[in-house]
């Protein structure tokens, strides 16, 4: 195995493709609470593995006889770092350190824990670094700005260099495919909406719910760049102005539609930072009785003990009651992210026409708040529900169920009904 040297401080990373930071500013720092040590899968490649062998665990005593390498899934060739029953990594310590990273060193782990919670997403230009709000003390913002010099984000950028630019722009809609400086004019219309400081956030939502079916109503492709702009000023101003009818009556959606988005919210349950499913038969039940009642929509919820009550369905529609912007800065602030990185359409879901990947950007904020309403179902919602919902919305970005072939169709439908912005509009109350 090649041995890499230590890092210097004052040696840049240089990757071939070049690095910018988005246009908002983020903050990091490792506060070491240990919630990337659960229940993550960290898949190895070879040079990850032969790390593992040189460091000889098999001759540790307190590794004697435990796997530290176990297979991911049971079709799959790919191997990942082993879990403790309780699903925590076989290599954390109580005080919530790596144990491959005291004894041997930050270089020393596997590529994605080094890089961890930095990440690169291509573009036409490169590369933007993000940071994963998967992490709680990125959702909360805390920490030092994210810059490209800092250390930290220099050995991520070394451990997991970005990925080349992608060549060819996404499909708009279903077989219309337009130019890259005519597909960032639809992108950056998505990012003027949900940085629209003039609007609250709920109605920031739906102006780019409303723009976006109104687009995936078009056919773009025939159009040159000029009548191109003259639409997309024309969609926007019309889904301002149809905005409006979601908030003078907020009706319910229809059963159809509830029971859609309550399929969608299943998925994401057990993303949440409080519910940590166990491979054992009184979790595996706990989620599919959970998941049953959901699809259904009525019915109790059965508590998950010493994690979660339990509560009655009706509550997750129950009104939250007016939120302080104190509570509502992380979720601004993932949105305002989700919008400028674009890693909705050109990093998390390739195949997906543009229209469908926004799509997957909007339905995050009910998910978002129905998901504050199952963490406090018979309280009032904290700063921390606020941010283990946006640590659960990002994990779902990087979930297979919600990239693939059922939640699409989902997504289709509630499109078809017309249901996405009411949604929104309902679960903001």
């Amino acid at each position: 195995m090649e041995t890499k040297e230590p890092f210097a401080p004052s040696a840049l990373a240089r990757p071939v493709v070049p690095v910018r930071l988005p246009s908002i500013e983020e903050h990091w720092d490792c506060h070491q609470c240990a919630q990337c040590c659960y229940g993550t899968e960290i898949l190895l490649d070879e040079e990850d593995l032969a790390k593992l062998q040189s460091q000889r665990w098999d001759l540790h005593p307190d590794y004697r006889g435990v796997r530290v390498i176990q297979r991911a899934g049971l079709f799959r060739r790919s191997v990942r770092l082993a879990h403790r029953p309780d699903g925590t990594c076989v290599f954390l310590l109580p005080d919530g350190l790596c144990r491959i990273h005291r004894d041997f060193g930050l270089q020393a782990k596997p590529k994605l824990c080094q890089a961890f919670p930095f990440q690169t997403v291509p573009d036409p230009g490169g590369a933007l670094l993000v940071v994963r709000r998967s992490c709680p003390s990125a959702a909360a913002g805390r920490g030092q700005p994210v810059r490209l010099d800092r250390s930290d984000v220099q050995e991520a950028l070394r451990a997991r260099p970005p990925l080349e630019p992608i060549r060819q722009p996404p499909e708009v809609v279903k077989g219309h495919r337009l130019g890259w400086s005519e597909t960032l004019r639809i992108t950056d219309w998505v990012e003027r909406f949900l940085r629209d400081q003039n609007y609250p956030l709920v109605r920031r939502v739906v102006h780019t719910a409303i723009f976006t079916e109104l687009l995936a109503g078009c056919r773009p492709a025939r159009l040159n760049r000029s009548e191109l702009g003259e639409l997309l000023d024309l969609l926007a101003q019309q889904a301002v102005r149809e905005a409006g009818q979601y908030f003078q009556q907020r009706r319910p959606p229809d059963r159809s539609a509830q029971m859609l988005f309550r399929r969608i919210a299943a998925d994401y349950v057990r993303l949440h930072p409080r519910i940590r499913l166990r491979r054992c038969w009184p979790h595996r039940w706990w989620w599919i009785k959970t998941a049953w009642r959901l699809g259904r929509g009525r019915g109790q919820l059965p508590p998950l003990p010493d994690q979660w009550p339990g509560t009655a369905m009706e509550t997750l529609d129950r009104p939250l009651g007016p939120l302080s912007p104190e509570l509502l800065q992380p979720v601004e602030e993932y949105f305002a992210a989700a919008a400028c990185c674009r890693a909705y359409s050109f990093l998390t879901r390739p195949g997906w026409p543009l229209v469908e990947a926004i799509r997957t950007v909007v339905i995050g904020y009910p998910v978002g708040m129905w998901l504050v309403r199952f963490a406090a179902p018979d309280r009032t919602p904290t700063l921390q529900d606020m941010i283990e919902a946006v640590m659960t919305l990002d994990r779902g970005e990087r979930l297979a169920a919600l990239a693939g072939g059922a939640h699409r169709q989902r997504l289709r439908l509630l499109a078809r009904l017309g249901e996405i912005p009411r949604l929104a509009a309902w679960y903001a109350r």
